[in-house]
């Protein structure tokens, strides 16, 4: 693990890093969530766009345990050399978090994740992702159709998702962030969601390296 540098403290006020090179996975050892992150790839554009929530959804897609004041956010699968990369990142508190990046091995793809507003009593179509994060998710007046690769589908409520986690990573925070659907094994093909009022979700999706 390398350290990338320290955010400038106070509410709101960002931090831009510039690195030759895209982490694997950024890590913020900080005591609440940061309030924005922002990565963009030279010839990939925007990358990783995400707010206070969606950065804690980021953490739960691939974590085994809990790490105590600490976030992080995959950006690839393994680290990927020779791009330039601008990291900006919105600070939440007058707090000074260190922030890492680190690889587990070398990378062949992005993890494009990217905020979707979905307004209230509009369906919305998700596909093609590996992860889809709804901490919002409201039980009983929200429609969520989930669709396998068969072409069953089912109705799920948010404890649904939760019930699922754990059967598989068994990291239950029993609090919203328990609300995503983990699609690495690509069982699931889409997700129709309608909620009763506005709501944001966060989708994750695999983005060739060029």
């Amino acid at each position: 693990m390398s350290k990338i540098g320290t955010l400038t403290t106070g509410v709101g006020v960002v931090t831009t890093f510039n690195l030759n090179y895209c982490p694997e996975i950024l890590h913020f050892a900080a005591a609440t969530a940061l309030t924005a992150l922002k990565v963009t790839i030279e010839g990939q554009g925007v990358i990783c766009d995400l707010d206070s929530d969606g950065i804690i959804a980021a953490g739960a897609l691939f974590e085994k345990g809990a790490v105590t004041n600490g976030y992080k956010v995959a950006l690839a699968d393994g680290f990927i050399g020779k791009k330039n990369t601008v990291i900006s990142i919105t600070n939440s508190a007058a707090q000074t978090p260190s922030v890492y990046g680190f690889k587990t091995g070398e990378g062949t793809v992005f993890y494009k994740s990217e905020i979707q507003k979905v307004f209230a009593g509009q369906e919305q179509l998700f596909d093609n992702f590996f992860a889809l994060a709804i901490p919002d998710w409201a039980t009983g007046s929200d429609q969520f159709n989930i669709t396998d690769r068969k072409g069953f589908t089912d109705n799920w409520e948010p404890e649904d998702a939760r019930a699922l986690i754990s059967l598989t990573t068994g990291i239950v925070k029993n609090t919203d962030a328990d609300f995503y659907i983990n699609n690495l094994a690509q069982v699931w093909s889409k997700v129709r969601y309608q909620p009763a009022a506005d709501t944001n979700a966060y989708k994750f999706s695999y983005l060739a390296v060029k």
